[in-house]
């Protein structure tokens, strides 16, 4: 998985590996996430979004389950 750089206010970078379904997101301000069963149009349409923060909140965040990763 490779780290893309967003352009974001809230979010620094995302990746994902479409192999396991898994979402790493790094915000700003509390560090990164894995997110579980995330589907590929979940992160096509992410990556598309003109508010990544905005759809992450509303379409990712209390939806799939998910894991501080320590290391971000």
């Amino acid at each position: 998985m490779e780290r893309q750089v967003v352009g974001s206010k809230g979010i620094h970078w995302v990746r994902y590996d479409e192999d396991s379904q898994v979402l790493e997101v790094e915000y700003e301000s509390s560090g990164a996430y894995r997110y579980f069963d995330v589907p590929l149009d979940v992160y096509e349409w992410l990556m598309k979004a003109k508010s990544k923060g905005k759809f992450v909140n509303r379409l990712v965040k209390g939806h799939y389950r998910y894991e501080q990763i320590a290391d971000g």
